[in-house]
């Protein structure tokens, strides 16, 4: 009987629905499904049905209190400056040129203030303060960016913070250093000189990743290597998680019993031990938390001779945490985590069991050879290789469509990745923690050198192979949301359709060929036909970034003015892996950094920039290591490929570029663009792009106007423009226009 699993799995996966709803809604759905359940138990019919509708409910209804009384209140908070009391409780991140500070506020100074929780704290400069002193300062509160479904409001939540803020530096504010200490402050002690310890051992790049994989602590980790093993498919490596809590729990299971021989119930408790540690030192991550609940359950059972199920387990695991916190199922992280354990727990041993059976060697040595044989080492060896990627496929399939909902992406090279990173990186986590732990007993420092030694050399292997295969052409490809949906829809139906099949041979299989088919179709269909010219205003903000592309060929005008952030994930998600021109748009320095990171990542052939920009420290540095053709004019005219072409001109009061692409004209504007410098002959354009309206624009004769800004200065802008049509990015997704025939069919792209 395995009554957690009901319970967890059908609790989690409600909750995970009702992160989309309201508050009202949930309570509303809740109560339907009651009514549902009290018909089925008065006809006395489908009572497990009718269980698992009472306990949607009680999901539904948690999660409607909690929000009713924990999330609510404190919007009263947003955009209010007030002057805040509290004791800051993590370790301080560093991150995108700021400071950001978990704080559990103890009071706000004003009136009918509400309890907020913790906060999320930015500050341009270190405070001098470590965790559990506290600070009292005047701060501006606001809510994390809000959308539909999954969205930053809703993942700090999961984490238990409620609002953000940022602090006024310049006004006085005072740091009292902790008088009391709680245990978990000991947990980020022990995480800080762990770190450090690494550090101290091996190049920072290293110690990095070794940190990373080890800790879960990211900060040390470039983005181009993070991207490199999102592209790759194994992101997970960097993110503690179920695995790392099994290499950890192997590793001192195997010290405890093999090599100290402690009894088995004595090996137990300080396994249980350990894992709380693990799981205190690496900031109660809800994956690991998820995978430490698991095991402490598991070992529980061994203490009081009883056999956990790992289904059961999983089940209670997952329930425990959202019965604390409902919001959890909005964490994608433990999402993940769940759907890869119980992939691996119901399909991978019958992938591997496949796998075995149509082995080509089954290990057997010739009669009468009992001493080492040739054939059955190779056949141990295929068949450790077959469960490797029975396991791989397995957890992959599982958590691909949380995956593409939440990233918007595939990864087509998992398989070799995981193979050739995997084993590596469980190596890389053991060697890291014992030189981590070794190196503080100075009289053992000579042998924490060795495992030191062999951590950096796995983490070198593990940059090596990510980047290498982050290059391979379409690794990874992007999977717009309504595709993810139409194919999780079909994949249902299809594996229904297998279920009312019955055993019919072969059933299960067609149904999970026709799914991959489904997928590879949507994904397909999403490129641009051939001989369509696509044309994608990126949503960057209040930058301005232009994509062109057609038949493989792709250029891009304009960074945005503050990062490459937003513009490198939209060209990878084309599919986009080398430019064949690149045009920097503006004439701010701001623009000159990002610019330069487009060039070092996707290496353009041609790239035009103006000359005042050749000064810039960035830009020298990213052309210093290009081979590729430089236009540096004030004005230039390039064909791009046929039927497509682009003219541009730079001035001190605004730039402008002019595009025809299959017979539609578009005129793009930069910041501050007069129209009394923009040629007569392009004032007639069917586009016109800007992220703000040029002066005297209503000399622009009617066209169809795209404002790449956010929603508040689209808003703005609109209120005092001509008369006319206008779109906007809006921060809602980037504009897509396929072009051909001199039509054009626009959606929008989130």
């Amino acid at each position: 009987m395995r009554p957690f699993v009901l319970v967890g799995f059908v609790y989690l996966l409600t909750l995970t629905a009702a992160v989309y709803f309201s508050a009202q809604q949930t309570l509303a759905i809740g109560c339907v499904c009651l009514i549902i359940c009290s018909f089925l138990f008065l006809f006395g019919r489908a009572k497990r049905l009718a269980v698992g509708l009472v306990v949607a409910a009680a999901a539904l209804g948690s999660f409607s209190v909690w929000t009713q009384t924990k999330v609510v209140p404190v919007e009263v908070m947003d955009e209010k400056d007030a002057v805040f009391t509290g004791t800051i409780c993590e370790i301080p991140e560093n991150a995108y040129g700021k400071y950001y500070y978990i704080i559990e506020v103890d009071s706000i100074e004003m009136e009918n203030a509400p309890d907020v929780g913790k906060i999320r704290m930015s500050a341009r400069n270190a405070l001098e303060v470590e965790p559990y002193d506290k600070i009292r300062g005047r701060a501006h509160f606001f809510l994390p960016t809000e959308d539909f479904g999954f969205d930053k409001r809703s993942y700090y939540i999961s984490k238990g913070i409620f609002l953000s803020a940022y602090l006024y530096e310049y006004e006085e504010k005072e740091i009292f250093p902790a008088e009391s200490l709680p245990l978990y402050a000991y947990a980020l002690k022990a995480r800080t000189v762990l770190s450090n310890s690494l550090y101290e051992q091996m190049s920072k790049e290293e110690a990095g990743l070794a940190v990373g994989v080890l800790l879960g602590d990211k900060s040390g980790i470039s983005e181009e290597i993070e991207e490199a093993f999102r592209v790759s498919g194994v992101s997970h490596l960097l993110a503690v998680s179920g695995m790392h809590m099994a290499a950890i729990y192997e590793m001192f299971v195997l010290l405890l019993r093999k090599i100290l021989r402690l009894p088995e119930k004595l090996t137990c408790l300080a396994a249980m031990a350990v894992i709380a540690a693990f799981m205190a030192i690496t900031g109660f991550a809800p994956s690991v938390v998820r995978s430490g609940l698991m095991y402490l359950i598991y070992l529980a059972g061994l203490i009081l001779s009883r056999r956990a199920d790992s289904l059961n387990s999983l089940g209670a695991s997952v329930f425990l945490m959202c019965l604390v916190n409902p919001y959890a199922a909005a964490d994608v992280g433990l999402l993940l985590s769940f759907a890869a354990t119980a992939s691996l727990i119901l399909f991978s041993g019958k992938m591997s069991h496949f796998f075995r059976r149509h082995l080509p060697l089954q290990g057997r040595p010739p009669k009468g050879q009992k001493r080492f044989h040739p054939r059955r080492a190779t056949a141990g060896l295929i068949r450790r290789l077959s469960d490797s990627v029975a396991t791989t496929i397995t957890a992959t399939l599982g958590t691909a469509p949380i995956v593409m909902l939440s990233f918007g992406t595939f990864s087509t090279i998992f398989l070799p990745a995981n193979l050739l990173l995997l084993f590596p990186s469980t190596l890389l986590l053991e060697f890291s923690a014992l030189a981590a732990l070794i190196h503080l007993i100075p009289i053992l420092a000579p042998l924490a050198a060795v495992f030191a030694f062999l951590a950096e050399i796995l983490a070198r292997y593990s940059h090596f192979c990510a980047e290498s295969l982050a290059k391979i052409p379409y690794a990874s490809v992007y999977v717009p949301s309504h595709v993810v949906n139409i194919w999780i829809v079909g994949t249902a139906i299809l594996f229904a359709m297998a279920v009312l099949l019955g055993k019919k041979r072969g059933a299960y299989g067609a149904a999970g060929i026709c799914s991959a088919i489904l997928l590879a179709v949507g994904i397909v269909a999403n490129r641009p036909f051939p001989d369509v010219t696509r044309l994608s205003v990126i949503d960057v903000s209040d930058g301005l970034s232009v994509l062109v592309e057609k038949n493989g060929s792709s250029a891009l005008l304009g960074a945005d003015s503050y990062s490459s952030a937003n513009i490198s994930p939209f060209l990878q998600e084309e599919w986009v892996r080398t430019l064949n021109f690149f045009q920097i748009s503006g004439m701010e320095e701001d623009e000159y950094g990002a610019a330069a990171d487009i060039i070092q990542k996707f290496s353009p052939e041609r790239a035009a920039v103006p000359e005042d920009a050749m000064v810039n420290v960035f830009l020298l540095e990213a052309f210093d290591s290009w081979d590729g053709e430089l236009i540096c004019k004030d004005r230039f005219h390039v064909d791009l490929w046929e039927g497509a072409a682009a003219e541009a001109c730079y001035a001190k009061d605004g730039n402008c570029t002019f595009l025809v692409l299959d017979g539609i004209e578009v005129l793009i504007c930069g910041r501050d663009c007069e129209i009394e410098n923009v040629p007569e002959q392009w004032l007639s354009p069917d586009l016109l792009i800007c992220s703000e309206l040029p002066k005297d624009a209503e000399n622009i004769e009617e066209s169809l106007t795209i404002l790449s800004a956010t929603k508040e200065l689209s808003e703005e802008i609109m209120e005092d423009a001509p008369e006319g049509v206008y779109l906007s990015t809006a921060q809602e997704g980037s504009l897509v226009f396929d072009i051909s025939n001199r039509r054009m069919k626009m959606r929008r792209q989130s």
